[in-house]
């Protein structure tokens, strides 16, 4: 983790790429690895490619390295967006849904 400067004001961000990790294409069960070295929040939210929101997960105090899988059998095969939460920094994965 690591801190910045913006006009003198200090701003938390982490390297989310490194803490959260999942197959892409995946089938219709998610599986993400995580691995924190000190206790975070986490939410996961899947959109469509339409922009509404099809899944929401919360999860609160994770810490160390771990795994949820996340049943995702009710939606379409296609292209959805990720939107991953750690805290207070977010990020954006494209995802495939196959059979």
């Amino acid at each position: 983790m690591s801190l910045a400067t913006v006009s003198g004001v200090e701003e938390e961000k982490s390297d989310l790429r490194n803490t959260i990790s999942f197959k892409n294409p995946s089938n219709k069960t998610l599986n993400l690895s995580y691995s924190y070295q000190k206790s975070t929040s986490l939410e996961l939210t899947v959109f469509d490619i339409q922009g509404r929101k099809v899944y929401d997960l919360r999860k609160g105090s994770l810490t160390g390295s771990g795994n949820i899988t996340i049943n995702l059998d009710h939606l379409s095969e296609g292209i959805y967006l990720l939107r991953i939460t750690e805290g207070s920094a977010s990020r954006f994965e494209k995802l495939v849904l196959l059979k």
